[in-house]
C-alpha cells in the first residue's frame, strides 16, 4: 500500500524539494558488494590541516574501491570560484588522482555543496547526482540514496529556501560572480542557517520517518540511505523497508558498507575524524 504524503501543510507539496514525480528522474546505478557510503565531511577548504587530511584519505584508496558520498563533502562550495582557487584545485586533484587509480566515486550533492555540478564532476573524475539515485546491488535489491535534507518535510521555510537557492537565476550568479562575492554570500548564508536552526523547534527541523517511507515506496526501494542528520539511525519503516542514516564523518558509525549480508555500519577511519 502506498504511503500517504508526509506531514506538511495541505497544498504545500510544491515547497517540498522532492516529490514522487522526481523519483523517475533519479538514475539507476548498479553498485558492487563492498560499496562504502559516507557523508557530511564538511571539509573547510580554508583549513590547511583539513585539506591535507582530505588528500591523505583519497591517496590511500585502492583501485577497485567504490565510494558513495552522501552530500556535504565540503563546508561550502561556491562553484566556479572554488574551482579556480588553490585549495579548490587541490581538492579536485585529490579526487581526480583517486579516480585515475581506479577508485569509483559517486557524489550526491548536499545542502552545502549543491553547486558541485557536471563541470566539477568532469574535473574531479566522479559522478554527481543532484537529486540522489536508485542503487541496485548484485542480489537485485534496490536502495534509494539521498542526501537527507529532503526528509525534513515539515520545515517548509527550509524547503522554500532550498528551491530558491537552486533556481536558474542564482545558479547563473554562482557561475559569474567574483570569487570573493561567492564566498562572502556562502558565509552569510551559513551563519543565518545556524542562527535559524538554533531558534527552530527540534521536531520541525528533524528528518521525518513518514517522508522516508513515502519516498522509499515511491522509488520501489527496500532501503533508504542518507546523511544530513549527523547521527546514526537504523529504523524499520514498514515490513521489508529500512531507513539508514550515517553519522557525520568522525562518528563511530560514519560508514555503511554493502556486504552480501546487507548493510553493515563501521568507522571510516577518516584522518583527524572529520
Amino acid at each position: 500500500m502506498r504511503a500517504e504524503l508526509p506531514p506538511f501543510a495541505s497544498g504545500a507539496a510544491a515547497d517540498w524539494a522532492v516529490t514522487a514525480a522526481a523519483q523517475s528522474a533519479r538514475p539507476l546505478v548498479r553498485l558492487p558488494a563492498g560499496t562504502a557510503f559516507v557523508g557530511d565531511l564538511h571539509l573547510d577548504l580554508d583549513d590547511p590541516a583539513a585539506l591535507e587530511g582530505f588528500e591523505r584519505f583519497w591517496a590511500r584508496r585502492a583501485p577497485g574501491e567504490r565510494w558513495v558520498w552522501l552530500g556535504d563533502l565540503f563546508e561550502y562550495w561556491v562553484g566556479a570560484a572554488h574551482e579556480r582557487s588553490p585549495s579548490g584545485r587541490r581538492a579536485l586533484a585529490a579526487l581526480r588522482g583517486a579516480s585515475e587509480r581506479g577508485v569509483a566515486i559517486d557524489l550526491v550533492v548536499g545542502n552545502r555543496d549543491f553547486l558541485c555540478g557536471q563541470r566539477f564532476a568532469a574535473r574531479a573524475g566522479l559522478r554527481v547526482h543532484p537529486a540522489g539515485f536508485l542503487a541496485e546491488f548484485p542480489d537485485g535489491s534496490r536502495c534509494l540514496v539521498l542526501h537527507g535534507d529532503e526528509l525534513c518535510s515539515r520545515d517548509l521555510g527550509y524547503q522554500r529556501l532550498k528551491r530558491l537557492l537552486r533556481s536558474p537565476a542564482l545558479l547563473w550568479v554562482s557561475e559569474h560572480a567574483p570569487g570573493w562575492f561567492g564566498r562572502a554570500v556562502a558565509r552569510r548564508l551559513r551563519g543565518a542557517s545556524r542562527a535559524a536552526l538554533a531558534h527552530k523547534p527540534a521536531p520541525l527541523a528533524e528528518q521525518q520517518a513518514a517522508a522516508a517511507l513515502y519516498l522509499c515506496q515511491a522509488a520501489g526501494a527496500a532501503e533508504l540511505v542518507c546523511g544530513h542528520a549527523h547521527r546514526f539511525r537504523r529504523e524499520p519503516l514498514a515490513p521489508g523497508l529500512t531507513w539508514w542514516v550515517v553519522d557525520a564523518v568522525g562518528g563511530p558509525r560514519d560508514l555503511l558498507r554493502r556486504t552480501p549480508r546487507g548493510f553493515e555500519a563501521e568507522s571510516s577511519g577518516y584522518p583527524g575524524g572529520g
